[in-house]
């Protein structure tokens, strides 16, 4: 009883949206063809942190959907799900907040505290990469790319009384001819570019670079100064 109610529920959505879509805007009318988006009962119970990137809040974007680009939409990503999630503000009475297909969608950008960081899909089939992560943030974009990747999962970790808590994990990689290379520290580096060791070494040795993964700045003069060497 309760699996036909909870059909008949999705498909009045469903036929609920696209009811609306008609009533506006034709391109904007696509971003209403998505699932609507509840809270999972896994975020409403008693577990530490949250499932989003940054924070609960909506950021303004740019994404690229169905070949089209969408200006200054409210979204959050979800890192434990894998999605976006769109906060419509064009039509009052249509449902507020919508899970963007991924399917569709391959690019956003970001922007937070001025800065804006770029997602996309075009890596997310790369023979190599984590599978789960569905967008990589593109930090440099040049005859090399570095990429980072994230996700959430809700481990055990007893703390406070709460018996689960959201864990971030990150992955960065350096695509070198079409190849993704873990990057983990400065030695991941000298591995790559093993014929060019030396000159890595003095590189970073004369401009004092950290060479963390975390520490982008230092990275990506690292990788434009490989990049002016000869191929691996």
């Amino acid at each position: 009883m309760w699996l036909k109610l909870l059909i008949s529920f999705l498909i009045a959505n469903n036929m609920y949206i696209n009811l609306l879509a008609q009533e506006i805007d034709p391109k904007s009318s696509i971003l209403l063809n998505g699932r609507l988006y509840q809270e999972s009962r896994l975020y409403q119970e008693n577990i530490g942190g949250h499932p989003f990137f940054i924070d609960n809040k909506f950021y303004s974007s740019n994404i690229v959907y169905k070949g089209m680009t969408f200006d200054n939409l409210l979204i959050k990503y979800d890192l434990l799900n894998q999605h976006l999630i769109y906060y419509q503000n064009i039509d009052e009475e249509s449902p507020r907040f919508i899970l963007l297909n991924n399917n569709y969608l391959d690019r956003f950008e970001l922007t937070v505290s001025s800065h804006k960081l770029v997602f996309t899909n075009e890596y997310s089939d790369l023979k190599g990469l984590i599978s789960d992560i569905k967008y990589y943030q593109l930090i440099y974009d040049g005859k090399y790319k570095y990429i980072k990747g994230s996700i959430k999962t809700i481990d055990e970790l007893p703390v406070y009384n709460r018996t689960k808590e959201y864990i971030e994990k990150s992955y960065y990689y350096l695509i070198v001819n079409d190849k993704p290379y873990r990057i983990k520290r400065k030695r991941d580096f000298l591995l790559i570019f093993d014929v060019h060791k030396k000159a890595l070494r003095k590189y970073i040795k004369t401009n004092r670079l950290n060479i963390k993964v975390w520490s982008h700045a230092d990275i990506v003069k690292l990788i434009v100064f490989c990049e002016s060497l000869n191929e691996i």
